[in-house]
């Protein structure tokens, strides 16, 4: 009998271009600042908060594949690109016809760390309800992911409950707070939807603004594991560490961050890289959720580690499999490195285990899918 694993993480969520602007402050209401170069010439980078995510897991050797919409323009290009440089599967990367690839500006500081981000959510892109063929990817997985940032909640919640009904394990990123994507401009969806989706999760990693908007302050980590079921809650707080609670645990564990081995670049894109670092060590894992104190510590080690490296480079996409430990060498302490190292051996040996040839490094070109077949749904 072969076993039920063939392609390992398939995501669904965002891709998208970012245009970065280096200026002399972030800019902030009521305040002027400065290009510090003719915004013209902006330097276009390809990120997006599940393909950042998926980057990571991949570089870490996880067969991964993407499931989301794009145009057909010169953005959607260098996304297919970037995917194929890293080994991402674009078979479900369906390319609408009548609308422009997503995409952001960025401001970049010439104060290293944060930057701001202003972007487009639109729910219509997130819409593959009416194509064909599309909730075919669960059927190949060992994992999928997904997130609550910019695509449609409707979507997600049909993709999530789909691989539940399937036994394959579900990772949410919970990036948003939901007073943010369930109502006014920027609404996404609809409460039912966003509860569906956190409900059918067995993995969420949470960002601290997330959490606290929806079960707030006190006893974050217990109230959403209590709200969502989830077998599995990360609560992330930037430098300040990550706040774990795993079913069967009395209380919830609190861990320090992985520090930068040097200079903080951008911390843009950390949160996507703790959380494809953390679905790497769950795949190696076999998708089993730790409960040991020691094997929960190595779980966010494994993490923190990937956003450390992410917070000393201008990318938030990870480097490609073949350079990411080049890349990773001088940007974290030896102890972690090692760690990551000793992760990717663990991937390598699932890997080995698949008795079906993964679709993770056989990309085939866009489907391009009318945009009347998508608002059809």
């Amino acid at each position: 009998m072969k076993k039920r694993l063939v392609n390992g993480l398939m995501g669904l969520g965002s891709c998208v271009v970012d245009h970065n602007f280096p200026v002399s402050a972030g800019p902030r209401y009521g305040q002027k600042t400065f290009f510090l170069s003719s915004p013209s010439k902006a330097e276009k980078t390809v990120g997006g908060v599940t393909l950042n995510h998926l980057s990571w897991a991949s570089a870490l050797g996880v067969p991964a594949g993407l499931v989301g919409t794009v145009g057909k323009d010169s953005s959607a290009d260098m996304i297919v690109d970037e995917l194929r440089k890293r080994g991402i599967d674009c078979s479900y990367l369906y390319q609408s016809l009548n609308h422009h690839t997503s995409e952001s500006y960025v401001f970049v500081p010439q104060t290293a760390g944060e930057r701001t981000v202003v972007m487009f959510a639109e729910p219509k892109r997130g819409r593959l309800i009416g194509v064909p063929q599309w909730l075919g990817s669960v059927s190949n997985c060992a994992m999928v992911s997904s997130e609550i940032h910019q695509f449609s909640l409707q979507t997600v919640w049909k993709y999530i409950s789909k691989a539940r009904r399937s036994n394959v394990t579900t990772a949410l990123d919970f990036d948003m707070p939901a007073s943010d994507v369930v109502g006014g401009k920027n609404k996404l969806g609809n409460e039912n939807e966003l509860i569906g989706i956190l409900e059918n999760a067995d993995v969420i990693k949470a960002s601290r603004t997330a959490a606290w908007d929806l079960v707030g302050q006190a006893n974050t980590c217990v109230r959403l594991r209590s709200l969502t079921g989830a077998k599995l809650v990360v609560i992330t707080d930037g430098a300040a560490g990550s706040e774990l609670f795993a079913q069967g645990m009395k209380k919830p564990m609190s861990l320090p961050a992985v520090p930068p081995a040097g200079k903080i670049v951008n911390t843009l894109g950390a949160g996507d890289a703790f959380f494809g670092g953390l679905l790497a060590s769950l795949y190696a894992n076999y998708n089993k959720i730790p409960t040991e104190e020691s094997e929960l510590r190595l779980l966010a080690e494994h993490a923190s580690a990937c956003g450390a490296i992410c917070c000393m480079a201008n990318s938030t996409l990870a480097p490609t499999r073949k350079e990411m430990w080049l890349h990773a060498k001088d940007k974290i302490h030896e102890q972690y490195y090692d760690a990551l190292r000793d992760l990717a051996l663990k991937v390598k040996r699932r890997r080995a285990s698949v008795t079906v040839p993964d679709r993770g490094g056989v990309l085939t070109p866009a489907d391009e899918v009318d945009e009347q077949q998508v608002e059809s749904a």
